[in-house]
């Protein structure tokens, strides 16, 4: 469609984790004008808690997601480097809260407007338009019609009930279904029985240990248990989810892969002798995500039950004949059911037993003349929801913006039914397995149909690091956003900082990513801002503040160095001559890598700033100098033990300014060689109390005489000068202010001496254009 034809009315319903990338990427297409409507007051969905009883659904106070957070990412937003690598339910709120914040999504959400039905306009035939009736907040009733509709209200609202045990309806404890569980309270010193083994079951199961008296699970088939970390630590489907191994899958029988990855789970405990072993391979079921469940079944606060035969009055049977005399409560962790009354009264997606007919579990058949209406995030995966979802999103938006991705309709039956079978032949016949997908295939199912997988060859010859990564490494939503529709600039980065934002979680010395980002990104724009005057200027200098130094490169604070903080800063250096290196605890394997970055992207630092302490050698301190261009070099709160052997280095030979502050490692001869390199007109000594007194007259002297090679020195908090020695020996000093003298050279109409005895401080300047120097060092805010 035209980008100057009429726009086409985009009803979103829902603003939970489906919802919120489908608004985002249908804003991104001129010719659609999209509305959200919300039944609550909240975006976030289930993962806004709700203390309350209530049919919608919601998680429990405690939940923790089950994937880790590079992999639950929108492809657009990755998330803090400081959020936890499996975030807490408050975490994974705030990350939706802050998608919608930054997308600017609320003012296109109508809250509390509940979606009564929605049907066929009369003119659906030509048009593909629907009818919509709806409840707004002030509790009137409307009808709209609109061109296209995205079902975006989850599949976890309608709990799911098995048939009743036999005599359960005489069982005078609570039963309640996890769906009403919030917390653990009012179950203390309880005997709690929990039914279904799924992620829902295990984590009511291990959170009542900790206070329950007893608590039982109850289990028909077993289950495999994954652990979310696996091993050295690494969010285990970071090492599952990646492009190589899904091909290599490919390319063995899958008993192959089961025993593999089941053997890798039986070493971390025994499934059998935990009773937990299901008759079927691992990849036959969907897996449960517990960390906790084989250490409270070690301990005795959970023991694993076969199915239930019959209740009691008080009680429960098993199977095996086992019987519990007194049971308080039972939680039946079975599920959820969904359906689709809300479209024409579910009879045009007809949902049975959870078998329901949609192309790419999104599109009904039946409308494939027009495919305006889809159901997002309506599957089952091993991995993430939220980035499928996004996905699904995306291949409606491409079809309902004019373009043609969609297949016809004998296409799209083939597609269900080659699924339903293969789905059948895997998995074990359950209401559970019938929207179960592999997060990898899948995504690159649908990326297939707009044109956004990647072409790994391709990418090869133009990006070869960047191919490795992709293939080798974990298959994070980024990259669908290198290429194809809507691509993001960004994701490039993104993708090579997914191993920093992952130690970033876990690590406080880790490198903080995104302080380095928003450092980068002011000075970059600062940079740009001012760019006709720096072109001007032969130095940026942009002094950077201890915590400054912190958000950029600090390795005393990092285990590695972050190499990509270079690359992610050099594109904003194009036009400047020269920068600032701030440095903590250099060492030699720092120096080495500097060295190589600088002669690789002839990178030149002017002022090198070595803070707290160093350990590379002065010869290799010296290499970094010369191959770096750095004329200044800064000894900051370090012992820097340099003495004449030292000076004889290329790079300090060449040295334009050299500064020491709180350095006691000199002495008074080492101040008068290093005031003697031949190209160093610059010197800053600061709190190095060795400065004498004949090391000061030295400098009036020079200075009396001749002024061709200095142009700035100061000496500032150095307790053994004598002010009144000082004025004794130098007549020409005359007082301009209280406290305050000034020696002119009048060989040098702009050079001056300035002596100010309350502040123990000596300076000389030389002033250039009019401006001193200090005047080109642009101090460059932070966001802490």
């Amino acid at each position: 469609m035209p980008a100057t034809a009429e726009k086409r009315k985009l009803l979103v319903v829902g603003a939970g984790a489906s919802g919120l990338p489908s608004l985002r990427h249908a804003l991104s297409y001129e010719n659609v004008d999209v509305t959200c409507f919300e039944g609550t007051g909240d975006v976030g969905g289930l993962w806004k808690y709700k203390p309350e009883e209530t049919d919608l659904s919601s998680v429990m106070k405690s939940t923790v997601i089950n994937t880790s957070k590079e992999m639950t990412a929108y492809s657009d937003f990755p998330p803090e480097s400081r959020m936890a690598n499996f975030m807490h339910n408050t975490e994974m709120y705030r990350y939706l809260c802050n998608y919608a914040d930054h997308h600017q999504l609320h003012k296109y959400i109508k809250f509390h407007h509940k979606v009564n039905s929605i049907v066929r306009n009369s003119d659906y035939e030509k048009t593909g338009k629907w009818k919509v009736n709806y409840t707004d907040d002030k509790g009137a009733t409307h009808e709209d019609v609109f061109d296209g509709i995205l079902l975006c209200s989850g599949h976890h609202t309608t709990p799911n009930w098995p048939a009743k045990f036999t005599d359960q309806d005489k069982f005078e404890g609570r039963i309640i279904h996890s769906h009403s569980y919030k917390d653990h309270r009012g179950y203390e010193d309880k005997v709690v029985v929990v039914v279904g083994i799924g992620n829902s079951g295990g984590d009511v199961a291990v959170e009542l240990s900790r206070i329950a008296k007893q608590v039982y699970l109850v289990t028909r088939r077993g289950t495999w248990i994954f652990n979310r970390i696996f091993d050295y630590g690494v969010p285990v489907d970071l090492v599952l989810n990646r492009k190589f191994l899904f091909n290599l899958r490919a390319m063995v029988p899958q008993w192959i892969g089961d025993s593999v990855i089941e053997h890798k789970l039986n070493y971390r405990f025994d499934h059998k002798a935990y009773g937990l072993k299901p008759e079927h391979r691992v990849f036959g079921a969907h897996p449960t995500v517990n960390d906790e469940l084989p250490n409270r079944i070690a301990c005795g606060t959970v023991r694993i039950k076969p199915n239930i035969s019959k209740f009691t009055q008080n009680g429960i049977l098993f199977e095996d004949g086992s019987k519990i005399e007194h049971v308080d409560e039972v939680v039946m962790s079975t599920g959820f059911s969904f359906e689709f009354n809300l479209v024409e009264n579910g009879e045009l997606i007809k949902v049975k037993d959870n078998q329901v007919d949609l192309y790419k579990y999104m599109l009904p058949v039946e409308l494939a003349d027009h495919n305006t209406l889809a159901v997002i995030g309506l599957v089952q995966p091993f991995g993430s929801i939220m980035p499928l979802s996004e996905m699904q999103a995306r291949v409606f938006l491409e079809e309902f913006s004019g373009k043609k991705v969609v297949p016809t309709k004998t296409q799209m039956q083939n597609d269900i039914k080659n699924k339903r079978d293969a789905m059948a032949k895997r998995y074990v016949s359950s209401r559970r397995h019938t929207i179960q997908v592999d997060y990898v295939d899948y995504i690159e199912e649908l990326a297939e149909l707009i044109g956004c997988n990647v072409n790994i060859w391709e990418l090869v010859k133009t990006d070869p690091y960047l191919a490795y990564k992709v293939l080798f490494g974990p298959m994070v939503p980024y990259i669908f956003r290198l290429n194809g529709p809507k691509k993001w600039a960004h994701a490039r980065q993104a993708i090579l900082d997914v191993d920093e934002r992952v130690l970033q979680a876990t690590c406080d010395k880790a490198f903080d990513l995104d302080n380095l980002r928003r450092t980068c990104q002011i000075i970059g724009e600062f940079i740009e801002d001012n760019r006709n005057f720096l072109q001007s200027r032969k130095l940026l200098h942009l002094d950077l503040d201890d915590r400054r130094i912190r958000a950029w490169h600090d390795v005393s604070w990092c285990d590695r160095i972050p190499r990509q903080s270079f690359d992610y800063l050099s594109k904003f250096f194009k036009n400047v001559e020269a920068l600032v290196l701030t440095v903590n605890k250099l060492d030699e394997e720092t120096s080495e890598f500097l060295i190589r970055h600088a002669r690789k992207n002839n990178f030149r630092f002017e002022q090198l700033r070595l803070f707290h302490s160093f350990t590379a050698s002065h010869e290799t301190i010296a290499r970094l100098l010369q191959f770096a261009h750095c004329r200044t070099v800064n000894f900051e709160a370090v012992q820097s033990n340099l003495k004449a052997e030292h000076l004889s280095f290329p790079g300090y030979k060449n040295l334009r300014s050299i500064c020491f502050e709180m350095d006691d490692s000199l002495e008074p001869e080492d101040f008068q060689r290093i005031f003697e390199l031949e190209n160093c007109v610059n010197f800053i000594f600061h709190g190095c109390d060795n400065i004498d007194q004949t090391f000061v007259q030295t400098i009036f002297e020079k200075f009396s005489k001749s002024l061709k090679r200095i142009e700035a020195i100061r000496i500032t908090a150095n307790k053994n000068i004598n002010f009144d020695t000082i004025l004794a020996n130098n007549p020409n000093l005359s007082m301009v202010q209280n406290a305050v003298w000034k020696l002119e050279n009048p060989s040098y109409e702009k050079a001056i001496i300035t002596v100010r005895r309350n502040a123990f401080h000596f300076f000389m300047a030389f002033e250039v254009n009019d401006k001193r120097i200090e005047d080109i060092l642009y101090k460059i805010p932070i966001i802490e």
